[in-house]
């Protein structure tokens, strides 16, 4: 089957999307065939976008029906059975993909074999790029608005043009541009291999070239890395001096308070109580002491003697030689 079904219901569909040096249905009417180079960049463009609409639909309806889930360029010729039974040898720098449709109508229009390639839409980078803008910013009418300035045209005409949508179609412009069927490979795929080695291993590909594409990243990051641990040597070493010196100081200070002698700690502990306690007696002797002026405290002892506070009246007016009503005393 060229359809792939997922166990979720959702469907993969495997094609050509431009082939090198092949006419299309414009051909007649001017449009060159396209060149491996041409195909390349227009493969690469397509990555900013993704859309994966229906008969040319999305800058009319917005409406789109799945997602690429792979995208590839052919690097040797390549003979795939086709859809309909029939075998096509494309040639090197064809631009396959693999796209995930998940739409429902879109799903049983395909089992229905309403839809047989792909056809890629081709606008200018202004309007595509606009076009995503609007579409992320969640701006739906003015995206809406844009589709007067979306229609196709021939590509030679279209000022720096980039693919923003690959569409499911019924009669692609590229005749060649067909669905293809997955080859049986006759064994039974192990289970932990994804849809995407599946789908590579049944084109007779691999990962080889993501795998070399990965080491090229991950040398460019080496080299990255480098340049920037260059450029921010000085920097580095200088915060790593201070991060040691606070550190040092903190240790120096925390095992100076923890080896400082435990009598020495007690101490001063004793001595600043024998302070306080010293303190205490000669206030006490202080509030203790006679007035000097009069030689008594009024309300406490009289020149040291304990007596009642009826007692002291009495010697009070002893003192004055009066008696207690007032009046003077008589010798």
């Amino acid at each position: 089957m060229h359809i792939q079904k997922l166990e979720d219901g959702s469907i993969l569909l495997t094609g050509p999307v431009m082939v090198p040096n092949a006419r299309d249905c414009d051909y007649d009417r001017g449009e060159p065939p396209l060149t491996k180079e041409q195909i390349r960049e227009f493969a690469e463009s397509f990555e900013n976008y993704n859309f994966v609409d229906s008969e040319h639909e999305i800058t009319k309806t917005l409406r789109t029906r799945g997602e690429k889930y792979q995208s590839f360029i052919l690097k040797e010729d390549r003979e795939l059975e086709l859809f309909d039974g029939s075998t096509q040898v494309y040639p090197a720098g064809t631009w396959m993909m693999t796209s995930h449709v998940t739409d429902q109508e879109a799903i049983a229009n395909a089992e229905k074999g309403m839809y047989t390639g792909y056809s890629p839409a081709v606008r200018s980078r202004g309007t595509a790029d606009l076009f995503l803008e609007l579409i992320n910013a969640h701006k739906l009418q003015e995206a809406e608005s844009l589709k007067s300035r979306s229609q196709g045209g021939l590509i030679k005409d279209i000022p720096d043009p980039v693919v923003l949508a690959v569409t499911l179609t019924k009669k692609p412009c590229l005749h060649d541009s067909k669905y293809c069927k997955l080859k049986d490979t006759g064994e039974k795929m192990s289970e932990d291999k994804n849809t995407k080695t599946k789908i590579l291993e049944a084109l007779g590909m691999s990962d080889a070239a993501d795998i070399e594409a990965l080491k090229s990243e991950v040398s460019s990051l080496d080299e990255k890395f480098e340049e920037f641990k260059k450029d921010n040597e000085e920097a580095l070493k200088s915060m790593k001096e201070e991060i040691v010196s606070d550190f040092k100081d903190a240790l120096k200070e925390f095992a100076d308070k923890s080896s400082k002698p435990e009598d020495e700690e007690q101490g001063e502990s004793e001595s600043e109580e024998e302070e306080e306690q010293s303190q205490e007696e000669e206030n006490s002797e202080d509030e203790e002491k006679p007035n000097p002026d009069n030689g008594s405290k009024q309300g406490s002892n009289h020149n040291g003697s304990d007596k009642s506070q009826e007692d002291e009246i009495e010697d009070t007016y002893e003192f004055l030689g009066r008696h207690p009503d007032g009046t003077v005393k008589r010798v």
